[in-house]
């Protein structure tokens, strides 16, 4: 099975970027600030975990990540911003993990960009296939 790695870097009230590497390609994340593993409010924690496609009906088939203590639904899919919405600032994810080729600003905050192209990118390399996403932060 393959390993991807989530590399984070320090959160802020915008959310928590990143870079997901695999063998030959990398894209730029985004994911909640961590908020203590809340659910809706948090990114997921350090770890591995396994992930397989699952069928979202808000975003059709995408990766659904598995086993996350005391979670459920986290996704990795297309969205510009990951925001702490109780400090006013703008999300797209519930405490998924966002994709993108670019950082830049969105919305007023911090963000990724050309989400929907990385998310076609990496449903292409990945081909359906399982895999395994280690996540490690590194600040």
């Amino acid at each position: 099975m393959m390993r991807l790695v989530l590399y984070r870097e320090s959160a802020t009230d915008d959310g928590t970027p990143g870079r997901l590497v695999m063998p030959d390609w990398e894209c730029h994340t985004l994911e909640l600030p961590w908020r203590d593993n809340k659910p809706r409010c948090s990114c997921i924690p350090t770890g591995e975990y396994e992930c397989c496609l699952v069928d979202s009906p808000r975003f059709g088939i995408v990766y659904g990540v598995q086993g996350v203590p005391g979670r459920s639904h986290i996704l990795i899919h297309a969205g510009n911003v990951a925001g702490d919405r109780d400090k006013g600032r703008c999300s797209d994810v519930d405490g998924c993990i966002l994709l993108g080729l670019e950082r830049g600003v969105c919305k007023g905050q911090c963000g990724v960009l050309k989400s929907k192209a990385a998310l076609s990118m990496f449903m292409a390399r990945m081909a359906g296939q399982p895999f395994r996403l280690v996540v490690k932060n590194i600040c």
